[in-house]
């Protein structure tokens, strides 16, 4: 059981900000204002003094690589949060939010959030805890594909080229970065389904469908094919488009 000032610390940088790479097990960013997100906010807002946060929020999961108790204090060898990101994220803005009254941060800074922290026995454990804690709610298979190597290769590779690969959903939207500059999962998979296996209609009509097939799924992403193969399909479809675009206007 952790306070809401510690959650806090410890999702913060030195200078104070949200330390995103604690997310990076997740299939998606921070969503924003939805229902779920917005009554949370709601309950941290409204919290009446005979009530606690714990009551009324499910908490948060963390995988760590090794723990190391000493008394009341944890340090946790390489954390990711693989589960409450959206509820993390919510905390960190209302008790960052400078438009919040200070006597009300004061108050919720002592509520309870529960903590499930798992030191996983393999790597293999670990990545099974993952993708079952990001199942939990109806998330597209191609987003839990995302979660792959070949996907965090194709993201590092882009990076070099100023792209930004959101192989999970707002990752670089929530980050600031422009639309030009973002290539959705999506898309890489719509460019690699007309580019390499020829099937333009699919590719147009139903990507997200055909990824759920494992053997679609590694005729695109295969972990053989060198990373500028990704990159140059990419930049190939978007000077078509262009071009494209071009001769409508005239």
């Amino acid at each position: 059981m952790v306070s809401l000032e510690a959650l806090v610390s410890f999702l913060s940088d030195v200078k104070g900000n949200l330390i995103r790479g604690l997310f990076d097990a997740n299939v998606r960013d921070f969503l924003g204002k939805t229902e779920v997100n917005d009554a949370i906010r709601a309950t941290l807002e409204t919290l009446r003094d005979d009530e606690n946060f714990w009551w009324l929020n499910n908490g948060v999961t963390i995988v760590a690589s090794s723990i190391d108790q000493k008394g009341r204090r944890l340090a946790l060898s390489e954390p990711l949060l693989v589960n409450g990101l959206q509820t993390s994220n919510v905390i960190f803005e209302f008790m960052t939010d400078t438009v919040v009254d200070e006597e009300v941060k004061k108050k919720r800074r002592s509520q309870i959030i529960l903590m499930k922290i798992i030191v996983p026995p393999s790597e293999q454990v670990r990545d099974e805890i993952i993708k079952a804690t990001n199942s939990q709610t109806n998330i597209p298979k191609p987003y839990l594909r995302g979660m792959d190597t070949v996907h965090r290769n194709i993201e590092d590779h882009l990076k070099a080229a100023g792209l930004y690969y959101e192989r999970r959903k707002n990752q670089y939207k929530n980050m600031g970065k422009t639309r030009p500059t973002i290539v959705t999962l999506a898309e890489m998979a719509q460019a690699l389904m007309a580019a390499l296996l020829f099937r333009a209609g699919d590719a147009r009509g139903r990507p997200n469908s055909l990824l759920k097939s494992d053997d679609d799924y590694q005729s695109l992403f295969s972990e053989s094919y060198p990373l500028d193969a990704f990159k140059n399909v990419i930049l190939a479809k978007r000077a078509i488009i262009k071009s494209f675009d071009k001769r409508i206007s005239k």
